[in-house]
């Protein structure tokens, strides 16, 4: 049996009639013990039986429910608004500098010889002649040698490395969902995800060729 229906057994409702008593003024309900009489507390009058005061639920329970679900509608409509202002407030990741190559300047040009010019007889005394300096050596003076070239710039088309520009032991941060041949005989694949890590990296001629691979617990090395 239910709650109230136990609680209507163990008491009656009720309302005085008596227009000189100050309960029938006040139209207060009264709750009479089943076993005892049915008459007002305050003149002894017979009560007329009345169904017992609805409780605060019964009364306002809806709009208890109606305001709870305005409430959470304007909480969803605030964090709608929110999430476009946090995207633009993340930090962007630091683009890697390019390593540019400088041209090597043009060896100089060896000075052309002068034609030699016949001697002219004259008559004045002739004039004792200097010793003939020794010639100096300027072998490999003249040359410039070539500047070292640059190593080439280390990027990848599915995330940001960070690192040494030789790319030996940096890091890779994934960006984007990519799938990286693996080049071994069964024709492996890694698919990478956004968030992945791809740490101690090693390049030749600007390419990942080998690397651990972590995704939260998960990880390996591979080789390419």
């Amino acid at each position: 049996m239910s709650t109230g229906k136990s609680e209507h057994l163990r008491f009656r409702y009720g309302i005085c009639l008596n227009d000189s008593c100050q309960k029938c003024k006040s139209k207060e309900v009264q709750q009479i013990a089943a076993r005892k009489d049915f008459v007002c507390s305050e003149c002894q009058k017979q009560l007329r039986e009345c169904p017992p005061p609805k409780t605060f639920m019964q009364k306002y329970g809806k709009l208890v429910i109606a305001a709870g679900v305005v409430v959470a509608i304007a909480a969803v409509i605030a964090l709608i608004k929110l999430l476009p202002a946090a995207e633009k407030d993340a930090p962007k990741p630091e683009p890697i500098e390019q390593v540019t190559k400088t041209p090597t300047p043009p060896a100089a040009e060896p000075a052309t010889a002068e034609p030699a010019k016949e001697p002219v007889e004259t008559n004045e005394p002739a004039q004792e002649k200097e010793p003939a300096k020794e010639p100096v050596e300027t072998k490999g003076l003249d040359k410039q040698e070539p500047a070292p070239k640059p190593k080439a710039a280390i990027s990848v088309p599915f995330g940001t490395y960070s690192g040494p520009a030789n790319g030996l032991d940096g890091e890779i941060k994934v960006t984007s969902a990519y799938s990286l041949d693996l080049r071994n005989a069964s024709g492996e694949r890694l698919d990478l995800q956004p968030g992945d890590m791809i740490t101690k990296t090693k390049f030749k001629n600007g390419e990942l060729v080998s690397g651990y691979w972590k995704r939260g617990t998960r990880g390996r090395s591979f080789h390419r």
